[in-house]
């Protein structure tokens, strides 16, 4: 699913095991909001209601921004370089305001990459997920 810099378009069926090893690393203390005035918050992403959202619902004007960055559509793209570029728009609804499907999901699993210092596969391998 998860290559070592390419993210798949098939990557919903991690969601549950993103979920899962947030929960894991939050419980290693791997994993905290080292930021309390921060609005965004790691349960936001993995509840879906961190204030992003996806370019297909156009129920907030951001979904045009997304678009036009193509944060879904280049293939090209690292999920890195993707967090990267998401980062530079602002978000649809204040965090913890809604539900809303979105992009969260993403920045767990490359928030799971980062703090874990492996590509999710690896670690979800070495886990045994």
């Amino acid at each position: 699913m998860h290559s070592q810099h390419r993210w798949h378009p098939d990557h919903y069926v991690c969601h549950p095991y993103r979920d899962v090893v947030c929960k894991v690393l939050a419980s290693d203390g791997s994993l905290v909001d080292q930021n309390p005035l921060r609005p965004m918050q790691v349960r936001g992403l993995m509840t879906h209601t961190s204030g992003l959202t996806y370019d297909c619902l156009e129920d907030f004007p951001v979904g045009a921004q997304y678009h036009d960055a193509r944060l879904m559509n280049d293939p090209t793209r690292s999920l890195g370089a993707m967090i990267a570029e998401l980062a530079r728009i602002p978000l649809a609804f204040q965090p913890g305001a809604m539900w809303h499907y979105s992009l969260g999901t993403d920045v767990a699993a490359h928030l799971i990459a980062v703090i874990s210092g492996k590509p999710l596969g690896q670690f979800l391998h070495e886990r045994r997920f």
